[in-house]
């Protein structure tokens, strides 16, 4: 990827992506993709409406994608950019705050 694209990539992610607060957490989980396809991804920083994880494998744009969420269950959404082994997913429906705060006490990397 060029320089160029590498910016506009970043810019996007931090302009139009980052409309709720983010934290910045790490948790091993695992995602669900079509055909009952399992892919190991680490979530690396959560919002009410989105997620940035790394996963096993580079997974398309636009790919719908179920992650287990630790002490909720599934939570579908698709992934709306990548960039190498780094996927941007935005939730079908939001999490609640209170629960991106759980997850930041229990999972920051700070």
């Amino acid at each position: 990827m060029s320089h160029m694209q590498t910016t506009l990539a970043a810019q996007m992610f931090s302009a139009e992506r980052r409309r709720a607060a983010r934290a910045a957490v790490s948790i091993r989980t695992t995602a669900g993709l079509r055909g009952m396809e399992r892919v190991d991804v680490e979530l690396v920083n959560l919002s009410t409406g989105g997620v940035m994880m790394h996963a096993a494998k580079t997974l398309e744009e636009n790919t719908a994608i179920m992650i287990d969420m630790p002490g909720l269950g599934w939570a579908g959404g698709r992934v709306v950019w990548l960039f190498n082994e780094q996927h941007g997913v935005q939730f079908d429906r939001p999490l609640s705050q209170l629960y991106v705060d759980m997850l930041e006490h229990m999972h920051a990397t700070d």
